[in-house]
């Protein structure tokens, strides 16, 4: 973007692909094209085409292009407001009748506080450096995707054990299909032994313990322990030192065991009939 002479006319909309730097913003234009609509107790200073609608007490300085409706809002070269910002002070809340778009840039949702963030968060209390409810973002720092998306809490990553895991609960039906094409999975050969596999696990129905908080009263289910002796792929050691399992893992040893009774049932089947042929002759 070229900027435009002093002396000249402003560029036309147009023309303007991107918002001007904070070095370039006050050269642009002779007439600040500030807007201050009624209220009482609001002030822009050393600022460009910036304006506040109504309310009170609100300070608008060293900006370019922000916005303010509501009250008591202090955009004051503060690190984490930037320019081309809104800003809503409605401190009994806005209501939204139609579609809301966020097109660039990231979501906070705060019970109180604030801050800058890159992606989204939902913060049910006030301190959003200590007590995130929880985190929903792309990446977690740790194993960044461009296309992944982490529910967490803040600090919960495999080397810190103190912060508690975060669990999500739906109530209703979690629909989702996972890669298994053949295409994509290289040294494939069949599992060996599933019978015995199978065999050597306890189906055990039990009741939870106090040591958690995401379960409780009876359930039904396998031991973590007792898996990670067969098939230690589908277990893993969590932050906080317990063992956790993905159940649906064990379909394909459930087929493979299946698969090896059936020879067994049709092994027997051959010698009965063969003894059977050896009677009746």
């Amino acid at each position: 973007m070229s900027l435009t002479d002093p002396g000249t006319s402003p560029p036309s909309v147009s023309s303007v692909t991107v918002p001007p730097t904070s070095s370039e913003r006050f050269s642009l234009y002779h007439n600040d094209n500030n807007f201050i609509g009624a209220g009482f107790e609001n002030q822009i200073k050393d600022s460009q085409r910036c304006s506040i609608l109504q309310g009170s007490n609100n300070t608008i300085s060293g900006k370019y292009n922000c916005h303010i409706i509501g009250d008591y809002i202090g955009i004051e070269g503060i690190t984490d407001v930037r320019d081309n910002s809104f800003h809503v002070g409605c401190y009994n809340g806005m209501d939204v009748w139609g579609q809301l778009s966020i097109k660039r840039g990231g979501l906070e949702i705060a019970g109180g506080g604030g801050g800058q963030v890159s992606y989204a968060i939902i913060d049910l209390k006030n301190d959003k450096n200590k007590d995130f409810d929880i985190r929903i973002q792309q990446g977690d720092s740790i194993n960044q995707s461009e296309n992944d998306l982490y529910i967490f809490s803040p600090s919960a990553y495999p080397d810190d054990s103190s912060t508690p895991l975060t669990n999500l609960h739906v109530h209703g039906d979690v629909i989702a299909y996972a890669f298994s094409d053949q295409r994509i999975k290289d040294d494939i050969e069949i599992l060996p032994d599933c019978l015995d596999k199978i065999l050597a696990v306890d189906a055990v129905q039990f009741n939870w313990s106090d040591k958690q908080n995401t379960y409780v009263g009876h359930d039904i289910g396998l031991i973590a322990q007792q898996v990670q002796s067969i098939a230690p792929e589908i277990v893993t050691e969590r932050s906080d030192g317990y063992l956790a399992m993905k159940y649906e893992k064990m379909v394909p040893l459930l087929v493979g065991a299946i698969q090896d009774q059936q020879k067994i049932i049709n092994e027997m089947r051959a010698e009965i009939d063969e003894l059977k042929s050896k009677i009746n002759h």
